[in-house]
């Protein structure tokens, strides 16, 4: 039974490694499924039944994806095709590759038509400006008050300090006293008591 083993893991990364279909033997599955019955341990279970699943799927996208062709399937793997035909399209009797390339056809038409309308939209539309930035001011303190944070930055905040604030937080602190803006035209004397130094 270690060969059963052996065989699984070897088939599924040779499909992993090789291009094109590896060739399964017609009973590889039938084998696998009775060899998996007298597997006792079970993380040997979950490994072999992954190997297994794996390997369906390799073969099946190889197939659907990369065109291979699909002679190489083993009858249980044609049970599995024919089952999804069924499942999506209601009868398994059209052929599954012309399918594909119907889909592939009708994949490339909607893509180009949509390659199309957004080349129009480009052309249309200008570029708008969008500011990041926020306002800043720039503030004098005017009386000491507590460390504070807006989420990126720490201000400390002492008295006579020159710094510059978001005007979210000067608009807030000049309102209670705290800080006084700092304007280009300052009157001096009006401010005196404010503003000691310039």
């Amino acid at each position: 039974m270690k060969d059963m083993y052996k065989k699984i893991r070897d088939a599924f990364f040779n499909e992993f490694f090789k291009e094109g279909l590896s060739d399964l033997p017609e009973n590889f599955y039938k084998d696998a499924r009775n060899y998996l019955e007298t597997i006792e341990d079970n993380t040997k279970s979950k490994r072999v039944k992954y190997y297994l699943s794996n390997l369906l799927s390799f073969r099946i996208y190889k197939v659907n994806c990369l065109k291979e062709s699909p002679n190489k399937f083993t009858p249980d793997e044609k049970r599995v095709i024919s089952f999804i035909e069924e499942t999506c399209y209601g009868t398994g009797n059209e052929d599954y590759l012309s399918k594909i390339d119907e889909f592939d056809k009708k994949k490339d038409k909607f893509s180009s038509d949509l390659n199309k309308s957004e080349e129009k939209s480009v052309e249309c539309q200008k570029p708008k400006h969008i500011n990041t930035e926020s306002d800043i001011d720039i503030v004098r303190v005017i009386t000491k008050f507590p460390c504070f944070t807006d989420g990126n930055l720490q201000y400390v905040l002492h008295k006579n300090d020159v710094i510059s604030l978001d005007r979210k937080f000067s608009k807030i602190l000049e309102k209670h006293n705290i800080i006084k803006r700092v304007n280009i035209h300052e009157d001096e004397k009006k401010d005196k008591q404010i503003l000691p130094i310039l």
